[in-house]
């Protein structure tokens, strides 16, 4: 069951929003987690998504032949990104988000830039 009206860095969640593109919920649960789900499809939680995200980065980065130059389709929550730059010789790393909304919410929120 999900806990109501939580209160991170003076910012309620469940936080809900429809962007351009599509519907952004920032939620909270009783394992003291955040959330994200959009268009109603859960995304990842604080307690997992390093599971996802440092895979995707680090089987990809290991595998690859050279290393200079990344490209992250989506990723504006930025985790993926944040793994990459852990890799020293790569020299480049372009991200493309189609939907602005997730960049500004989680490079400007103070407990979502973590």
């Amino acid at each position: 069951m999900a806990a109501q009206n939580v209160i991170f860095d003076e910012f309620h969640l469940p936080f809900e929003m429809r962007s351009k593109i599509q519907n952004i919920k920032i939620g909270h649960d009783t394992k003291d987690e955040i959330s994200l789900e959009l268009e109603g499809n859960w995304q990842w939680s604080t307690g997992v998504e390093y599971k996802y995200h440092e895979t995707m980065a680090h089987i990809t980065a290991a595998g690859a032949r050279e290393l200079e130059k990344v490209f992250i389709a989506g990723g504006g929550d930025g985790m993926a990104l944040r793994e990459f730059l852990k890799w020293k010789q790569i020299q480049r790393i372009d991200l493309c988000e189609i939907d602005e909304e997730m960049i500004h919410l989680f490079r400007d929120i103070p407990f979502l830039k973590k």
